[in-house]
């Protein structure tokens, strides 16, 4: 395994940037001179040609190499541009220490596969909670404070950092940090469409029509049309019940997340529906959506009505 050469996958930019400052710490490269290309306005033979290139300033170079398109979804690269970059994969330069950037990987195409495999392969996932304990180790914290922050910042690790980094200001004199004082400073943002097609499934198995509305009307606010709105439910409900079917089975959420293909957390909270429903109630609930759909297709009924239909015959 090169150990000169690193593929860093992530989609939060401040992430990488703590990771490769620990990388440069951790092989050597502190004081070295420091490149960034961007591959979506230059060429992977620029990055090699500086790769191959000794340094007259420093005895080490640290290039890199972000959004990196041939490796997501995006632009492939020549055969010759993708054998010069194997080429150079076998015979590094000891000096360089050379980091590709990407979001997120596309296993489909062959040189992602082959890079996985001959260099050191690093997807940052990061425990909000935890990385939270880390950011505000110095201070003293409320119980319920992390949580907190996490439920305020909707799992968004850059607006995380963010947010922390105004309490500890924010704080700075007492190193105290209360429940308060994340209502008070932190702005909530409005859950994405994943948290609120989940409240309005929870609504609908309490029987709390009232809320199921108000989820209803916060999805509405996304220009989402009703019979969108439907799909996303349909969604969710077929989780449920691949959820509770691997339950059985004593799975974690990171084991099932990733045989579904969902976040481990998404399996969390769907979990928390799973005393409301049968499999066999699920199952009549995807039976009764899939009975609506065709209805609205046939034009038998309104869209406009189809949710409320939903949320009042349950």
């Amino acid at each position: 395994m090169n150990n000169n050469v690193i593929l860093l996958i992530s989609p939060s930019f401040k992430l990488i940037s703590i990771k490769i400052e620990e990388l440069k710490k951790e092989l050597g490269y502190e004081d070295a001179m420091v490149t960034t290309y961007d591959m979506e306005e230059q060429t992977i033979n620029q990055v090699l040609e500086d790769a191959n290139t000794l340094s007259f300033l420093t005895p080490q170079k640290v290039i890199i190499a972000k959004n990196c398109s041939f490796l997501e979804d995006g632009s492939s690269l020549t055969k010759d541009e993708e054998k010069d970059l194997l080429d150079y994969i076998e015979h590094p330069s000891d000096d360089v220490l050379l980091i590709f950037i990407v979001k997120k990987l596309d296993n489909r195409k062959k040189i992602g596969k082959t890079l996985k495999s001959k260099i050191n392969f690093l997807p940052l996932e990061v425990n909000e909670e935890e990385q939270i304990k880390k950011l505000l180790s110095s201070y003293k914290l409320e119980r319920g404070v992390v949580k907190l922050l996490v439920e305020y910042c909707n799992h968004d690790i850059e607006k995380i950092f963010n947010e922390c980094e105004k309490l500890k200001l924010y704080k700075i004199d007492t190193k105290d940090i209360t429940i308060e004082d994340v209502k008070e400073l932190v702005t909530r943002e409005l859950p994405v469409q994943d948290n609120l097609v989940f409240s309005l499934v929870s609504s609908i198995a309490e029987r709390n029509k009232r809320h199921a509305l108000m989820c209803y009307q916060d999805l509405l606010e996304y220009k989402i049309e009703a019979f969108s709105i439907m799909g996303l439910l349909e969604s969710q409900y077929r989780l449920l019940y691949q959820v509770k079917s691997l339950t059985n089975q004593h799975l974690s959420n990171e084991e099932i997340g990733k045989m579904l293909g969902v976040h481990p957390y998404r399996v969390l909270k769907t979990r928390e529906l799973l005393g409301y429903y049968s499999l066999k109630q699920i199952g009549e609930m995807l039976k009764y959506l899939a009975d609506l759909d065709y209805k609205v297709k046939s034009g038998k009924i309104s869209q406009d009505i189809l949710i409320e239909l939903i949320i009042f015959n349950q």
